[in-house]
């Protein structure tokens, strides 16, 4: 299931940074950085990226090195209490905060051996463990977001440390660009001397063609067939291409929903984008079905011009077009239609229900309810792409009293959560689709020969934007 975040909050201020309003507040990160040296290339271009957006007032960043932004700096000794102390000290030294700090027995050995099952004090590897602690520890004293992190015996126990939010940098880049995005601040670098911004149609275009590499020849072609097919395949591109995009933009609305504070409100939003990034992906599928009817002139009629109508597939098979069939034909594809158009037909019948979750010390948690009549479809689909958690589904059993036998009868729901399933959706059909773009020979649009406009790769001026913006939206 994809991780809830915990916000820690005060009175005077709103309960997560968002959410929009005169007690606006930003994003809290602590930077542990004792275990960078782990970091892949991805990890450590979002720790870079971090500290250039913590100049931003929606980005509030601290470390334990004070070289590039404020420090948390760790007593030595516990005081007469029992308490290590903390302060908060700029780059130059001088002292922002101090606050009370971690009471010993959150960090003594007993803690650590409990918390990373770890019986031998003396090991080297426990007094790394005592170390990655007693960071995490003063992040949580401090009453800080998340923290960011690459160690392995903090992420290793994700489940036992949640009241502190442990991230990887790119997880928390992400997240720190959403909530950049829900302020409508589309900054995507910055440095001392000046910021470089998009805007909100170019962040979204530009990620969903860094997820579609063969889309620059696909639709290239599309555009450079005007003179043969007038705008007609210009425009059936360009709408799939729009569809992508808004996909990745609802996406991003349920994301913030997700984050909040959970009640119906937030389900009832969460469903409404769900249902609309559904009919989105099976109109850019639609969508190429159409490109491929005019590419290889297959004369099929327009209520055919689908993947999945028979006819369609029957004239793909008479022209030997075995690449796009064997597309189509792979068990994950038709596993992957399943889980899109089993829930995108739920639009014509029973919807998708929803329900609140709460158990005791944890936030409320939002799921849908898949309808009977596909719930063992879906789990079996699942099972197939990486099973049924990957997916963000759980089947939860309970009784059900019949009053008139008095009989307790057993039954089932089966439960998704939003986000994770979405997620997962979109980049899987996103594969489908670039699949589909590198197996189309668009080059029959041209029969007079190969055309210079026909693009392989994006510009170059794009390349740092597909770089930082990967980085700050999945």
């Amino acid at each position: 299931m994809r991780n809830k975040i915990l916000w820690p909050h005060g009175s005077h201020e709103d309960a997560t940074p968002l959410t929009s309003g005169p007690r606006q507040r930003p994003l809290r990160l602590t930077l542990h950085t004792d275990s960078q040296d782990l970091a892949d290339r991805q990890n450590s271009d979002a720790i870079d990226l971090l500290y250039e957006l913590s100049s931003l007032p929606e980005i509030d960043l601290l470390d334990f090195e004070g070289a590039k932004c404020p420090r948390i700096r760790i007593g030595e000794a516990p005081s007469g209490h029992g308490h290590y102390g903390l302060s908060v000290e700029r780059p130059g030294g001088d002292t922002i905060s101090f606050h009370a700090g971690i009471h010993s027995s959150r960090v003594d050995d007993g803690a650590v051996s409990l918390i990373f099952d770890m019986p031998n004090p003396h090991a080297e590897c426990f007094r790394d463990a005592r170390q990655h602690l007693f960071a995490l520890e003063a992040h949580s004293s401090l009453g800080r977001d998340l923290f960011v992190t690459l160690s392995p015996f903090i992420l290793s126990r994700r489940d036992a440390l949640d009241y502190a939010n442990p991230l990887t940098p790119l997880e928390a880049s992400r997240l720190a660009g959403l909530v950049l995005r829900t302020r409508n601040n589309w900054v995507f670098h910055k440095s001392e001397r000046a910021s470089v911004a998009t805007d909100r149609g170019m962040f979204y275009l530009v990620l969903a063609r860094s997820k579609l590499p063969n889309f620059w020849r696909y639709f290239s072609a599309l555009v450079g067939s005007k003179a043969a097919y007038g705008d007609r395949l210009l425009r059936i591109g360009q709408s799939a291409l729009e569809r992508c995009y808004r996909a990745l933009q609802a996406r991003d609305e349920m994301a913030v929903q997700h984050y909040l504070p959970q009640n119906n409100n937030t389900r009832d939003l969460m469903m409404y984008h769900f249902d609309y990034v559904t009919l989105l992906l099976a109109g850019v599928f639609d969508a190429q079905a159409a490109i491929v009817n005019i590419v290889y002139e297959l004369g099929v009629e327009h209520w055919n011009q689908g993947f999945r109508r028979k006819r369609f597939q029957e004239a793909l098979r008479g022209r030997g077009l075995s690449v796009l069939l064997d597309i189509l034909e792979r068990e994950s594809c038709n596993n992957l239609m399943i889980m899109l158009h089993n829930l995108r037909d739920t639009i014509h019948s029973a919807g998708l229900g929803t329900l609140g979750h709460l158990e005791p010390a944890r936030p409320e948690a939002s799921y849908a309810r898949v309808p009977e009549e596909s719930r063992e479809k879906l789990l079996a689909a699942a099972a197939q792409l990486g099973g049924p958690d990957v997916w963000g589904m759980e089947r939860k059993s309970f009784l059900v009293h019949d009053q008139e036998t008095g009989l307790n009868e057993s039954s089932y729901h089966v439960l998704m959560e939003p986000l994770t399933y979405t997620t997962l959706l979109i980049d899987s059909w996103f594969e489908i689709f670039d699949s589909i773009a590198a197996a189309t020979e668009v080059e029959r649009l041209f029969p007079d020969g190969p055309v210079d406009i026909l693009r392989d790769a994006p510009p170059q001026d794009w390349v740092e934007m597909i770089k930082r913006f990967s980085l700050m939206a999945p």
